[in-house]
């Protein structure tokens, strides 16, 4: 009967102790906020009110078309406290949401110009484009002409001073705008 009554009390004691360990712990809770891959990282560790928690790195390599990694907010629109992984703060009296802060990449158009056609049409390119990635050059696909001369390629200044491109010339797209413009005559000397 002793060991019975010892062994109960010890059972009372580890549930006092497992409640008290459940009773004011809380987690961080990491979001994707729409990303398009990777995994976030899972935290594990239980906190109390007041402890220090470190934030995580994107250990998962969450990525989103269109925008770049930028940490982590306590507001999925961003408008909460952003961290960085490796950066601490006091947990609270709740769970902590952390959602990954997507910024916006700003993008750039490029615009065929006609340049004084005095027929045909220019080509379109309805892409949008983020520094730095490639941009294939359209061809003379709506046939512009020119009284005076014949199309020849595009070019970055209306005056045929600038950069020339054929069509199917790449160029990575830098931080503005581009306009290309048609040059409807061989330059002397031809570049």
């Amino acid at each position: 009967m002793k060991i019975i009554s010892i062994l109960l009390i010890i059972a009372a004691i580890g549930m006092v102790f497992t409640a008290c360990n459940i009773e004011g712990e809380l987690r961080v809770i990491y979001h994707d906020n729409g990303a398009t891959g990777g995994e976030v990282p899972v935290d594990e560790r239980l906190y109390k009110p007041g402890e220090t928690v470190t934030v995580r790195a994107n250990t998962g390599n969450l990525v989103k078309t269109g925008s770049t990694f930028a940490g982590w907010n306590t507001a999925s629109d961003g408008s909460g406290t952003t961290y960085s992984g490796g950066v601490t703060f006091v947990m609270g009296d709740t769970d902590e949401d952390l959602y990954v802060l997507w910024p916006t990449q700003p993008t750039y158009t490029v615009t065929y110009n006609a340049n004084g056609a005095t027929s045909g049409t220019v080509p379109v390119d309805s892409n949008n484009y983020t520094q730095g990635q490639t941009v294939t050059v359209l061809g003379n696909t709506g046939n512009l002409v020119k009284s005076g001369g014949p199309f020849y390629r595009w070019n970055t200044a209306s005056n045929g001073s600038g950069t020339f491109y054929s069509g199917g010339n790449t160029f990575p797209m830098g931080s503005a705008n581009v306009t290309l413009y048609a040059i409807f005559y061989v330059p002397t000397p031809e570049p």
